[in-house]
């Protein structure tokens, strides 16, 4: 078993210095286990940054089998290519559909391994930021916390699981100079959202069907927007 997955023209490794837990760990999508990580091309050169996606190669939908890889290269891809041109909308890199010898442990799917019987991988540019949920739950209003689970292992409780103490104190806590403060900066993010949205649905005639503040990217430098997770959209 190895730890590399070779594409095209780089090979990518799970970037074992990101996340709570340094397990590379992003999040886990409608249809993917998200993980940073790192690309090198093939021929050698400099590492970059990347999101590796990985998704079932097949799913049960209505009692049937349902080839997910087919329907990602026929109908997604297309998709994210007509879009490219829009630097608020993420980008896909790579799909490898054969993660060779590739075996990475994962006790969030049912399997508790992802690897090539199972799984392909999209490959998509790294945004460096939060979510909207993120950038909002966190940057502003600290809505959570970092518990130890000891073996050098955390967990992130979040507001919605905290206790009834813990919610009624933070809810005391804001007033509406508070909300005032970051009124402008949510004004502005839902403008640029619409901008984005015109440029996808009107112009582009396609429909994403899942905006959600975690399918919004907030960028670290610069706050602006970048639109991410097509796995629902349509033309």
């Amino acid at each position: 078993m190895k730890n590399e997955i070779i594409g095209n023209t780089y090979e990518y490794i799970i970037d074992t210095s990101y996340g709570i837990n340094k397990d590379g760990f992003i999040a886990i999508g409608s249809e993917s286990i998200v993980y940073k990580g790192l690309k090198t091309r093939i021929d050698g050169g400099l590492q970059f940054s990347c999101v590796l996606k990985f998704k079932p190669k097949y799913i049960l939908i209505d009692g049937k089998i349902v080839n997910r890889l087919e329907i990602f290269k026929n109908e997604e891809w297309k998709i994210f290519e007509e879009l490219r041109e829009c630097r608020s909308i993420v980008r896909i890199d790579d799909v490898v559909d054969d993660l060779g010898d590739f075996s990475l442990p994962c006790n969030k799917v049912a399997s508790g391994v992802i690897n090539s019987e199972s799984y392909f991988c999209v490959v998509e540019e790294f945004i460096d930021g939060w979510s909207l949920e993120e950038f909002c739950r966190e940057e502003y209003w600290k809505l959570r916390r970092i518990e130890p689970l000891g073996n050098g292992l955390s967990n992130i409780i979040n507001y919605h699981d905290f206790s009834d103490d813990e919610k009624s104190a933070i809810n005391l806590s804001y007033n509406y100079d508070n909300i005032l403060k970051y009124q402008d900066q949510i004004m502005l993010f839902m403008i640029n959202l619409c901008e984005i949205m015109e440029f996808v649905t009107e112009q582009k005639n396609i429909l994403h069907l899942d905006i959600k503040p975690e399918n919004i990217m907030v960028t670290r430098y610069g706050k602006e927007l970048v639109l991410i997770d097509f796995g629902k959209s349509k033309k």
